[in-house]
């Protein structure tokens, strides 16, 4: 029994001695057989939920080996910028085929989001882009790392949530923005903007009636939500502003002209 026991060992010990010195002189010899090992070993702990973390470039190097070796060519995955939304629900798709386990999942989410992020969804045509931008949607430049898109939504162009990724059912009459909160560095905080924001409009100050959050990415590095007015009669006003006040950050003002003219072209991008 002892005999078999020391031939175990041996027989182990002179496969990882194979294995060492294989990675060592063939695999990957700018980053050095060790480095590349250790590396290995680290992504499989965190494949099976044994380790919590992973660095940036072991980030990457999942990311390369799921999406980019195992399904698709880099140029098919990185020519398109999306939405936080878009990418993890195409991840979420693509799981099951590129058998991607929990953890896995979320750090080719989280690589996708950092690297290639748009805050225009990718199904809207070039002209209903164009409208939107003139006279619907308005930004900031990402002052404090907080990035803040807001888009006014009348009754009458609600058919555009769709393709700006809003399933939920809106009930008409109310003052309707849907707002896109963004941060490359730090984590969003649990803000409830109804409490921080206010609608002007002929000296008037309008307090809103909720603020209705639609999704979180994992990080909390993005926010989509709906901030919804009580009803304004427009037809006698020129246009109103909105005003973010977020807690020891410079408050930001997004002002609209009205009447809102009709859209009358497409709105899905001709693939």
């Amino acid at each position: 029994m002892r005999a078999l026991l020391i031939s175990i060992v041996l027989m182990a010990a002179m496969v990882i001695a194979g294995y060492a010195g294989f990675v060592y002189f063939f695999v990957n010899p700018s980053e050095g057989g060790i480095h590349y090992t250790y590396t290995r070993a680290r992504l499989l702990l965190y494949n099976y939920s044994l380790l919590n973390d992973i660095t940036p470039a072991e980030r990457r190097l999942l990311y390369e080996a799921t999406c980019t070796r195992r399904c698709h060519s880099r140029d098919v995955v990185e020519r398109t910028s999306r939405t936080a939304k878009e990418w993890e629900d195409i991840v979420e798709r693509m799981s099951e085929k590129a058998a991607m386990k929990e953890p896995v999942k979320r750090s080719v989410v989280a690589y996708l989001q950092e690297n290639f992020l748009s805050n225009v969804p990718t199904i809207i045509s070039d002209e209903l882009m164009r409208f939107l931008k003139r006279y619907m949607w308005r930004m900031d430049f990402g002052e404090d790392d907080l990035y803040i898109d807001i888009i006014y939504i009348p009754d009458k162009l609600q058919s555009v949530l769709p393709y700006l990724g809003v399933q939920e059912r809106i009930e008409p009459g109310n003052t309707t923005f849907l707002v896109f909160l963004n941060t490359h560095q730090s984590v969003l905080p649990a803000w409830d903007l109804a409490k921080l924001s206010v609608l002007m409009y002929k000296g008037k100050r309008l307090e809103p009636m909720e603020w209705k959050v639609l999704y979180v990415d994992s990080k909390g590095h993005h926010k989509e939500g709906l901030l919804l007015f009580p009803p304004v009669r427009l037809d006698d006003i020129e246009g109103f502003e909105v005003i973010i006040t977020p807690p020891g950050i410079k408050k930001r003002g997004f002002s609209w002209r009205l009447p809102i003219p009709d859209f009358e072209g497409e709105y899905e991008k001709r693939l």
